[in-house]
């Protein structure tokens, strides 16, 4: 058990990455859950020579490394990695046999790593890691209300027939207000403009209405911010 620790010490003594070894797996479980709170699905990656799956969830192995997969791609504590990149050489062995299996993330999963890395941090302490690698490497997946637009840098929400609408609306309100008319009713102001493809003031207001808490709960869960 924990042969990575004294071989891979020695790797890194001189590594400006200290946390490609014992808690590297502290790392990956911040990344994944992260990832996870974003609506994307992350699988945890480990890197060992254990003989099958029972003893990779309960017994004691080599944990060579663990990372993190979203989709094709891998990540660790230096960012976006290749798979190659999964595997070091320079473990003091030779020929060392080695598998590569992805697991959900589970408390299960996570009590296999605690028990076969030598880590000595937890992963909220690697969580503004956690954040800065996600959100410089992946934008967060798509939902019925919103996207990552990585041009603007910021999330934006769907476009949505009400909208259309909500500007129609919104430029009579400010020509009447220059005009220092007095303002009607939201739903007589509806019944002013074009509002296809809805056929009341209800309608439009409750798809509106689901579709703006639907972004806010949305947006919230990729910051990672309660309710």
């Amino acid at each position: 058990m924990k042969l990575l620790l004294e071989n891979w010490r020695k790797f890194t003594e001189s590594s400006e990455d200290p946390e490609l070894w014992g808690n590297c797996g502290m790392v990956a479980v911040a990344i994944a859950e992260e990832a996870k709170s974003r609506g994307l699905d992350p699988m945890l990656v480990l890197v060992h020579n254990a003989d099958d799956e029972d003893t990779i969830i309960m017994g004691d192995y080599d944990l060579y490394h663990v990372a993190v997969t979203i989709g094709d791609d891998y990540y660790d504590d230096r960012g976006k990695i290749s798979r190659d990149e999964l595997n070091f050489d320079d473990f003091g062995e030779e020929d060392r046999d080695y598998y590569v299996d992805e697991f959900f993330l589970n408390e299960k999963v996570k009590d296999a790593i605690k028990r076969n890395t030598n880590w000595d941090k937890c992963p909220a302490d690697f969580k503004e890691r956690a954040l800065e690698i996600l959100d410089n490497e992946t934008p967060p997946k798509e939902s019925e209300v919103g996207y990552y637009d990585p041009d603007l840098g910021r999330y934006q929400m769907n476009k949505a027939p009400w909208q259309r609408v909500s500007s129609l609306i919104s430029d009579i309100v400010m020509s009447m207000r220059r005009g220092g008319e007095e303002l009607p009713s939201q739903e007589e102001l509806f019944n002013m403009v074009d509002h296809e493809p809805y056929t009341s003031y209800e309608e439009y207001k409750d798809a509106r209405k689901k579709d703006m808490e639907g972004y806010a709960n949305w947006f919230r869960g990729q910051r990672g911010w309660s309710k």
